[in-house]
């Protein structure tokens, strides 16, 4: 088998999910602009995927908040730490709370973030909720 799997088996829950590679350092990237009641800091966000393929070194879940381009406060969580084993679906979650005194139009991101081009692993089943502390 050598790794190889079935198009059944890359789907976590659904027939839609994406990769990473040597050539798509990043994931599909989720984005908000926070307004109103999001910017609050009794909230925290919760962010989450699956993921199914080796265990990546240093390849990360990443929550970044973002202003007029440039990073406000970022927070990673390997996703090595979360595997049980490899080419079996594990999932990584990653908690941030919001920072104090966001200005108004701070872009909210999460995403997966291939720094060093590890090897192709497969990512299904983003989620992104905000949580009341």
């Amino acid at each position: 088998m050598n790794g190889s799997i079935t198009k059944d088996e890359l789907n976590q829950s659904d027939a839609k999910f994406n990769y990473i590679d040597g050539t798509n350092r990043l994931s599909a990237v989720y984005s908000d602009t926070l307004k109103g009641d999001e910017l609050k800091t009794d909230k925290l966000i919760q962010a989450s995927v699956w993921f199914y393929g080796p265990q990546p070194d240093v390849t990360a879940l990443v929550i970044c908040f973002e202003n007029n381009g440039k990073i406000i406060s970022e927070n990673e969580a390997r996703i090595r730490k979360f595997a049980d084993h490899n080419f079996t679906w594990n999932r990584v979650i990653l908690q941030q709370l919001i920072p104090p005194d966001l200005p108004s139009g701070t872009v909210l991101k999460v995403y997966v973030d291939n720094k060093y081009n590890s090897e192709k692993f497969y990512l299904d089943d983003f989620q992104v909720d905000f949580i009341k502390k």
